[in-house]
């Protein structure tokens, strides 16, 4: 196996719009999914309370992973064995920095139940994603914490601390009715 030294690296296909088809990497070279999972998309439709459109989002965010993994480790076919409780951090810190909380903790789920099916199916000898965590959202009060204490640091008047503070919330509103 690879040394782990670039999982850290965003491949550069990464991040994709989540509505494209999935990318040619995490296909073989007959056209299928790699063989993890195809695996794991047969484990998931044996489950009785899994609809088709839960399947099929699993899968998306787990062939998302394969395809980061595969590119960081630059192998073709992911086993088992590639996957390690350091590269489910490593994956978390890349969605962390990729994606918004809400979408970085969908994919998390998804691999939180593969780690499950690895474990599971005797594929992995424990869930690789025990140590996983959800990505907390970052709140606009914090950051206009952290800004304050910033400008503060910049020894800054406070008249202009509020003014920069008061602009910045005339902008967030203002964005806010934009959306």
């Amino acid at each position: 196996m690879p040394a782990l030294s670039n999982l850290n690296h965003t491949p550069k296909t990464l991040p994709q719009s989540l509505s494209q088809p999935l990318p040619a990497s995490i296909l073989t070279l007959s056209g299928s999914l790699q063989p993890l999972a195809e695996a794991f998309k047969s484990f998931l439709e044996g489950q009785k309370n899994l609809s088709a459109s839960s399947i099929a989002n699993y899968l998306s965010d787990v062939n998302r992973f394969l395809t980061w993994l595969s590119q960081s480790l630059q192998e073709k076919i992911i086993n088992a064995g590639h996957i390690t409780a350091a590269v489910c951090l490593a994956y978390q810190q890349f969605l962390q920095n990729s994606y918004p909380a809400a979408t970085a903790n969908r994919h998390l789920s998804s691999l939180k139940r593969f780690g499950e099916f690895l474990a599971a199916t005797g594929r992995a000898e424990a869930d690789p994603t025990d140590k996983l965590s959800s990505v907390p959202a970052t709140k606009v009060k914090d950051i206009m914490g952290l800004y304050k204490n910033y400008l503060e640091n910049q020894s800054l008047s406070p008249s202009t601390i509020k003014n920069y503070l008061s602009d910045i919330k005339s902008y967030l509103l203002w964005a806010q009715k934009q959306a």
